[in-house]
């Protein structure tokens, strides 16, 4: 039976089949000659889009780039035999005769680019963590202090919810906040982003780059 085939990744595949010859070569081109390595898909997607400048819309451009780094770690992290996953590629898209073979040369040529296999080996080490942050929403409630059958008071609670990732799928947990905590908090967040911005100034004086941060250099 072919592998099952997410669906927001079949676009990407299709249109990997269907592009010319010379978007084909442009997309190539500018994956191998990316400038400020990053780990966010979107980034990446705008930098190719730029440089191929192959009458691609970048909507496409970020298809194709997001499918392509999803079946290279498909492939790598489940040992997989890269024949027989094209095969069942072609299978599952149900393509022509006569684009199999084209289709295939060219994930081949996609996977080997440098970039594609460092953006892999850069993710897998930002979650080798038990949890891994999602998203987070702060919720705000006003709750009234009642004395006998009135109130003429009330208190502000903030609720912090925090969703994560984990080898259980995805969870969420809430916590009580009040002003202080929040004071205390967004302090704590400031502390971190200045750490950040300190290493990673100290890191391009040795020219080294940090592919990760997307810390706001002229903070409010």
């Amino acid at each position: 039976m072919p592998i099952a085939i997410p669906d927001k990744y079949k676009p990407g595949l299709i249109q990997i089949g269907s592009i010319s010859t010379s978007e084909m070569d442009s997309l190539v081109s500018a994956l191998n000659s990316i400038g400020e390595r990053s780990l966010d898909l979107g980034a990446i997607a705008r930098e190719v889009f730029e440089k191929a400048a192959s009458g691609l819309s970048e909507r496409v451009v970020l298809d194709i780039i997001s499918s392509l780094f999803s079946l290279k770690a498909f492939i790598e992290y489940g040992g997989y035999d890269i024949e027989e996953i094209l095969v069942d590629l072609t299978l599952n898209l149900e393509l022509e005769e006569n684009q199999k073979e084209v289709f295939k040369d060219r994930i081949q040529e996609f996977l080997e680019i440098p970039e594609i296999s460092f953006f892999l080996k850069a993710n897998l080490l930002t979650q080798e963590y038990e949890k891994i942050y999602s998203s987070s929403r702060i919720l705000t409630d006003i709750r009234p202090v009642f004395e006998k059958d009135d109130f003429k008071s009330v208190i502000v609670v903030h609720s912090l919810r925090i969703q994560y990732s984990s080898q259980e799928g995805s969870k969420e947990f809430f916590v009580a906040l009040d002003g202080s905590d929040l004071q205390e908090l967004q302090e704590q967040i400031q502390r971190a982003s200045k750490k950040s911005r300190l290493i990673e100034d100290k890191l391009k004086e040795l020219g080294t780059s940090c592919i990760n941060s997307n810390i706001d250099k002229d903070p409010d």
